[in-house]
C-alpha cells in the first residue's frame, strides 16, 4: 500500500477504500473489511498530516 501524493488522489483511495469496506460488508467477509477501513483510514491520516494545511 503506497500513500497518495495530492489531496485529490488521497480523497480517490479512501473512497475506494469504503466502497471497498461496504462490499466486504455484504458479503460478511470481516477481516477484509476491518483492513479496508483502517486503509481509509489512514488516508484520513495522511490528508490531515502530511497533505493538508500545517497547522504552524
Amino acid at each position: 500500500m503506497t500513500l497518495a501524493l495530492s489531496i485529490k488522489e488521497s480523497e480517490e483511495k479512501r473512497k475506494g477504500h469504503l466502497q471497498d469496506a461496504l462490499y466486504f460488508r455484504r458479503n460478511e467477509l470481516t477481516k477484509a473489511k476491518q483492513t479496508a477501513l483502517m486503509r481509509a483510514k489512514i488516508e484520513k491520516m495522511n490528508q490531515q498530516y502530511f497533505l493538508g494545511e500545517q497547522p504552524f
